[in-house]
């Protein structure tokens, strides 16, 4: 039975067509295709029901109540298929329509749809609006608002959208979930209970894990295993389910796109398609070997590009290091002609000075860079710094301070914990910096 009904819905499409080939009346024509659309929705063929939807708004004119229903479900489809960019789209299109159309009814299922959408991407503020507007119009739009609730953790919210005498067995499946969240165990257990047996198979599996929880928090393990045994089979069956059902589609898909491709071959013949067809396979062949031909010189052009980045980089570091060997010819004369009798190094005050400055000379302001990175620093840091930066030796650099070489290995770890470097030796950090 199942499957005839897909026979049948697969063949509504092209019947419509001939219909309108017929000279059938446009608008009449429109809303057939969008009842067809409905009827494919509702059976989860969304490749067709789209098909119907866009051949209907084709044919819509100036029907804005149409064209607002399409919308509408056009963008439960996009919603569906992840494609959030065409389901706003879509929806904010419905929305413009219906706010100018005074249906109050048709509004409120916009913006239950809205909503819905807001919701899958987390902006429960504005969803929450919208919900409760549609509200009084759509006593549907209780359980998505309820559920929300939920979702911020605001029971007794939830418990007050959700009244007693609700007839839903999924808004008493939420009024548990809501006594659950409350440690009203003896509430939640009532309702989970009761319309055990009016539970859809989904419903039903939410429900046993419910039962899960609320056996485990009134102490009773042994009960919690087996409602949890429960809803691992209700759930492996429930897939099994969605797994049949996808092999169905994806048959009846393949059968209607046959049967739309038989369709528009027998068209391209009555309306000698073929020539035109050619004509443009010819123009975009064309276009493709164009595009192809701007694509390659793009390439070489890049590639010239790159050499010549690599060429200006190779440059900058033959610079660098002949900075380095001038700042190294320039300072350490100057240093070593400091050596008192006994052979040691005394730097003044205008020693230092012409240090710092060579150093900033050859390397874009180092100090003052190296002052704002780590505020900290004190001069004698920041001259220890730049003989670091000159790559002295550490002979030199004992003779300097009148130390031994150990010490100033030492002098470097504590500058390295103040400067807060993680990654690299600090000759390593002050060589890059």
């Amino acid at each position: 039975m199942r499957k005839a009904l897909s026979q049948l819905l697969l063949l509504l499409p092209l019947l419509s067509v001939f219909s309108c080939r017929q000279g059938a009346d446009t608008l009449h024509t429109a809303d057939d295709y969008f009842r067809q659309g409905q009827a494919l929705h509702r059976e989860h063929y969304l490749l067709h029901a789209a098909d119907c939807y866009r051949q209907a708004a084709c044919l819509a004119g100036r029907d804005s109540m149409l064209h607002a229903r399409i919308s509408l479900e056009l963008g439960r489809i996009n919603r569906f298929k992840l494609q959030r960019i065409a389901e706003d789209s879509c929806l904010d299109n419905a929305l413009r329509i219906t706010q100018g159309l005074q249906d109050s009814v048709l509004l409120a299922e916009v913006r239950h749809e809205k909503a819905r959408s807001l919701i899958a991407r987390g902006k429960h503020g504005t969803a929450q609006t919208l919900l409760q507007r549609a509200l009084p119009q759509r006593p549907e739009a209780r359980k998505d608002l309820a559920r929300l609730f939920l979702a911020e953790r605001q029971a007794d919210s939830a418990l007050a959208v959700l009244s007693p005498e609700a007839a839903s067995p999924a808004c008493r499946l939420l009024r548990a979930e809501a006594f659950l969240m409350l440690d009203r165990y003896d509430s939640a257990r009532y309702y989970l209970e009761k319309d055990y047996a009016q539970f859809s198979l989904r419903e039903r599996v939410q429900a046993c894990r419910d039962l899960a929880r609320l056996e485990e928090a009134t102490g009773h393990p042994g009960r919690a295993l087996a409602e949890m045994k429960r809803h691992a089979d209700l759930r492996d069956s429930l897939d099994a389910d969605h797994r049949e059902e996808l092999q169905e589609k994806i048959s009846s898909s393949d059968e209607y796109r046959l049967q739309r491709e038989r369709a528009e071959r027998a068209e391209r013949e009555r309306d000698a398609g073929q020539v035109m067809f050619y004509r443009v396979l010819s123009a975009a062949l064309a276009l493709i070997g164009l595009l192809l031909a701007l694509f390659i010189r793009n390439k070489r052009r890049e590639a010239h590009l790159e050499r010549r980045l690599r060429q200006q980089e190779l440059e900058a570091t033959q610079r660098k290091l002949e900075y380095y060997r001038s700042l190294n010819a320039i300072t350490i004369p100057i240093l070593c002609g400091r050596r008192n009798e006994q052979g040691a190094l005394h730097l003044g005050d205008e020693d230092w000075e012409t240090v710092t400055r060579n150093t900033d000379a050859c390397f874009d302001r180092f100090t003052e860079r190296l002052r704002a990175h780590c505020p900290l620093l004190t001069e004698e840091d920041v001259r220890f710094c730049c003989l670091v930066k000159m790559e002295l030796p550490l002979a030199v650099l004992a003779d300097i301070y009148h130390i031994a070489k150990g010490s100033i290995s030492r002098r470097k770890m504590r500058l390295k914990e103040k400067l807060g470097v993680t990654d690299g030796s600090f000759d390593e950090f002050i060589a890059g910096f």
